[in-house]
């Protein structure tokens, strides 16, 4: 019987080999059942309520001197934080499938403990400093972690998609997985509005980034230590020889199939089985040889 957890959630009727009981989707209390999905939504949660708040308190810290330039550094955090995130983006989806899932995603995640790290630090110095050219040297500092700001909810908001459909691969429940941790998303980001605001209010900002930093390590260490690797074997690239073997036999199968017949005989084309060749250089090659001809 064929794996259907190697298939994908929307592709759970392809193979024509499933069982007919197979064939339909999970149900939902099954699927929610998963021990990888419920601890998935727990780190998208805590993740989540310890990012949303951080770009609101370094906002707010580089406009409380002069309120005059509150919406010009607002929008250069904004800026700095899309444009790189686009980048990190595109490295998700395009190494993703070979570096895997897991590797990206932790990078991500202990990204913002990094990054609240040093806003703690800056906030530090900065309260101890004097000179104007200090402190607006302090603020460039504060405004360019927001490149930690676009590995962290860059790479986390692009592979939570892909780890959901990881995860709800074969079942046919993809839309109800994205949809909860979507909401464990947007939970995680009420809360985390609220409690970012009540501890720089009462503590200032320094204690805040310092809270928010050690809640931030709480989804890292979970994915790190019990999240497995979501990455399916559809997903993984085919090296590139046996790309052109597959893309060979195919062209040979479609010539076979749409020529017309010779002398009263179809064409027939018989391909033998991949021959791997001694080792060389540590490497083995692989070659496809054509036996058959056209009678």
């Amino acid at each position: 019987m064929t794996d259907t957890s190697l298939q994908p959630s929307f592709n759970f009727l392809a193979n024509e080999d499933l069982e007919k009981k197979n064939r339909r989707a999970r149900t939902p209390l099954m699927v929610l059942r998963n021990p990888t999905f419920v601890i998935f939504t727990l780190v998208v949660f805590f993740f989540n309520l310890a990012n949303s708040s951080v770009l609101p308190l370094v906002m707010q810290t580089l406009s409380v001197e002069d309120r005059q330039t509150n919406a010009l550094l607002s929008s250069l955090c904004i800026i700095i934080g899309q444009s790189f995130m686009t980048f990190f983006a595109k490295i998700c989806g395009d190494y993703s499938p070979i570096w895997g899932r897991k590797r990206l995603f932790v990078t991500g995640l202990f990204a913002l403990p990094l990054r609240c790290f040093l806003l703690f630090c800056l906030e530090l110095a900065k309260d101890s400093a004097e000179a104007p050219a200090e402190v607006q040297f302090i603020n460039f500092l504060i405004l360019s972690t927001q490149i930690l700001d676009s590995v962290g909810a860059g790479i986390v908001m692009t592979l939570y998609i892909l780890v959901t459909n990881d995860i709800s691969g074969g079942t046919g429940r993809f839309s109800l997985l994205l949809g909860i941790t979507t909401a464990a998303f947007g939970l995680g980001g009420t809360l985390s509005g609220y409690i970012g605001q009540a501890l720089a209010q009462d503590f200032g900002y320094h204690y805040a980034f310092m809270v928010l930093g050690f809640m931030s390590l709480i989804p890292a260490c979970i994915y790190l230590l019990f999240m497995p690797e979501t990455l399916p074997d559809y997903a993984k690239p085919q090296p590139k020889k046996r790309r052109r073997l597959l893309k060979l036999f195919r062209e040979l199968k479609a010539k076979a199939s749409c020529s017309a017949p010779i002398n009263g005989s179809p064409p027939r084309i018989e391909m033998v089985s991949f021959e791997r060749l001694e080792e060389n250089s540590g490497r083995k090659t692989e070659f496809v040889q054509q036996t058959g001809e056209w009678t």
